[in-house]
């Protein structure tokens, strides 16, 4: 489970940055859990992404979970849910 405090966005795994958007992909998950949608993984053509984004609807940003790449491995046409 990842955390993101409003005053300082924070992850368990590491650290966040905020970033410009995501990288264009396909075949990738996205979910909206409170004011967030987190987006994971996709392809991007050349390769099947590890990557976690997640855009902060309230605020307008995009957030990059930095520590979540190489740790999990990518994938693409895969399902997920937010309970």
């Amino acid at each position: 489970m990842l955390s993101y405090e409003e005053e300082s966005p924070t992850a368990m795994l590491d650290h966040v940055a905020f970033v410009s958007e995501p990288n264009i992909r396909f075949g990738h998950t996205a979910i909206v859990h409170k004011s967030l949608m987190y987006v994971f993984g996709g392809w991007d053509g050349t390769e099947t992404l590890d990557h976690l984004n997640a855009y902060d609807l309230e605020k307008n940003v995009w957030l990059e979970f930095q520590g979540m790449k190489g740790s999990i491995k990518g994938r693409y046409r895969h399902s997920a849910c937010a309970t």
